[in-house]
C-alpha cells in the first residue's frame, strides 16, 4: 500500500480538525469536516475524551514543518 502524500495527510488533518471545532460550536468549520468512515464495528470499549489542546498542537507542529 502506497504512503499518503504530506498534502493528503494535511487535508485529512485539516478535516478531523474541522470536525473538532465544528462539534464544539464552530459552526462555520462545519462544511470542512471529513468524517471517516468506521471500518469496522465500534469496539466494545469507548474511545478516550478527545484531547482537543492536544490534537490542536499536533496539527500546528505538523503545519510548522
Amino acid at each position: 500500500m502506497e504512503e499518503p502524500s504530506e498534502a493528503e495527510l494535511i487535508a485529512a488533518m485539516r478535516g478531523k480538525l474541522a470536525c473538532v471545532l465544528a462539534d464544539c460550536g464552530f459552526a462555520e468549520a462545519a462544511g470542512e469536516c471529513q468524517r471517516a468512515l468506521p471500518a469496522a464495528p465500534a469496539a466494545a470499549h469507548p474511545a478516550p475524551p478527545l484531547d482537543v489542546d492536544s490534537l490542536v498542537r499536533s496539527v500546528l507542529q505538523q503545519l510548522r514543518k
